[in-house]
């Protein structure tokens, strides 16, 4: 049977809370689903990619904890929420007040993801599958949030230059970096300093430091 984006979501994930940002329930995978016990084999033969949505990682907890306590930096804004994952961060930004919120990853199970907990939390949000490293920096955005996006070398730095250009026209950028160490954080200005869940680390045993940087212009 070929089963729809959602239905992987809902068939795959259960509803749970982020130890960091509780107020938000979402199709998460925790010990209790099997696919927290899944091998590469067993991805595939599911028609899943990576479920990097499933997890609540350690820097999108970071970036929604701290919009939740400072709404007042987010309320009326429009806020791209970059490398979305399951949308925490964006949604996290919808709750705080945010005039629109459109969360973008590549995954088109990711996107069904944040469409069910927006739906489940009643919040809105737009989700898109748009590469947008592909398309030229846009002044759209009064804010970008972008989450556990530099977990490896090359990709770190594309990803970073593309922030950097959209600051340039004009866009506030912020950019959580839990010591993963790929990232060449010259430059960048530290927001907020805090601990956070370890990757999915879903019971928040494991704290690792993880800093929100704000992304100046090249």
């Amino acid at each position: 049977m070929i089963r729809t984006p959602r239905d992987l979501v809902t068939t795959h994930a259960v509803l749970a809370r982020p130890v960091l940002v509780p107020e938000l329930e979402l199709y998460l995978v925790t010990p209790s689903c099997p696919l927290w016990r899944a091998k590469e084999v067993d991805l595939l033969a599911l028609g899943l990619e990576a479920p990097y949505w499933a997890f609540a990682w350690a820097g999108g907890q970071a970036l929604a904890r701290f919009i939740l306590d400072h709404p007042e930096r987010v309320a009326g804004r429009t806020v791209l929420d970059f490398g979305a994952g399951g949308g925490i961060v964006g949604l996290a930004a919808a709750r705080a007040g945010a005039a629109r919120v459109v969360a973008t990853d590549l995954d088109p199970v990711a996107v069904a993801a944040i469409e069910l907990n927006a739906q489940h939390l009643g919040l809105p949000i737009e989700a898109t599958t748009e590469d947008l490293l592909l398309a030229p920096p846009s002044p759209a955005w009064s804010l970008i949030v972008a989450g556990d996006v530099t977990y490896e070398p090359e990709g770190a730095q594309v990803v970073l230059r593309w922030l950097q250009a959209q600051a340039q026209l004009g866009s506030e950028v912020w950019l959580a970096e839990p010591g993963r160490g790929f990232l060449d954080t010259r430059g960048l200005h530290p927001l907020h300093h805090t601990q956070a869940p370890a990757d999915v680390d879903v019971e928040g045993r494991y704290w690792v430091p993880t800093t929100i940087y704000r992304v100046p212009p090249a």
